[in-house]
């Protein structure tokens, strides 16, 4: 019995509100935002076509054991789990295209001639705590060159992306470069258990939270003096001088070259308006 003067909701609204939800972090587009999303996808495409890739669709899902060889811890543990009834093996919801593209190409593209350019415009799945603001449905459009000459290959990636956005009509924005490797080439001298830590201080800037650190592990004074200033990195080409005068290990000079062969060449393009150059940014690896 309900209490007194409390209204009992119908049960068919309760349900019906029920019917109409979605999984949080997912997309629903509606006729104009799907008029939107095919434009994209066009203009994007044709930037693509103009550089010779070919397109490809992916499995939306795979096997998981075969797709963690390409992904990384992170995004192995943000991927949507399950259980292929057939033979009882863990399957995975794509979250990203590129261990696919790499898949694809040992398995079909063995023997093709090189350099191969594989484009794509997919959705990609991760799991995204609600309070982070961000989807869990993703739309990615790239591009994977397999073969080609580093760093020249990286630079018309860039150049693809920087062509994506200006058809889209996007003219102010900045693409952030790095390379990992520079980075790994100091922060090796530090404790494995302390690393993460000391990558995420750097890459958010946070400067007195890095002297903590560093103080509190003993890091030995070179090694903190270094990456104090790796936190500093950052900016146009002058970077580059700046960052030779930090180490003179022969990994980092090797990144720090690859990379500059990379801004020199979208600077000859006159695309280096659109670069900054951030040598603490722990999401940049392998130059791009």
């Amino acid at each position: 019995m309900a209490a007194p003067g409390r209204k009992i909701k119908p049960m068919k609204k309760v349900l019906d509100r029920s019917l109409a939800m979605i999984p949080q972090g997912v997309v629903t587009l509606l006729p104009e935002a799907t008029v939107l999303r095919r434009k994209i996808e066009a203009r994007g495409m044709a930037v693509l076509k103009k550089y010779h890739f070919q397109e490809v669709i992916t499995p939306l899902f795979e096997y998981l054991d075969v797709l963690s060889l390409g992904l990384g811890e992170a995004l192995i543990a943000k991927g949507y789990k399950f259980i292929d009834r057939s033979n009882g093996r863990f399957m995975l919801l794509r979250p990203d295209i590129t261990p696919q593209i790499a898949r694809m190409v040992s398995m079909h593209f063995k023997d093709h001639p090189k350099p191969l350019r594989l484009g794509y415009f997919s959705n990609v799945f991760r799991h995204e705590e609600a309070h982070a603001g961000r989807e869990r449905e993703i739309f990615q459009i790239g591009g994977e060159i397999i073969g080609g000459e580093k760093p020249a290959e990286d630079a018309e990636l860039l150049m693809v992306v920087v062509e994506i956005l200006k058809a889209l009509k996007l003219n102010q924005f900045r693409i952030v470069l790095g390379h990992a490797g520079f980075f790994k080439s100091i922060l090796r001298h530090c404790p494995p258990e302390t690393q993460k830590e000391i990558q995420s201080s750097i890459a958010r800037k946070e400067i007195s939270n890095l002297e903590s650190i560093l103080k509190r592990e003993k890091i030995d004074s070179k090694t903190s003096g270094q990456l104090l200033e790796i936190s500093r990195l950052f900016g146009r080409g002058d970077v580059f001088a700046r960052a030779r005068k930090i180490s003179k290990d022969p990994k980092a000079l090797k990144a720090l070259d690859h990379l500059k062969a990379i801004y020199k060449i979208l600077q000859r393009k006159r695309m280096d308006q659109h670069l900054l150059i951030d040598l603490g940014d722990r999401k940049t690896s392998n130059g791009h």
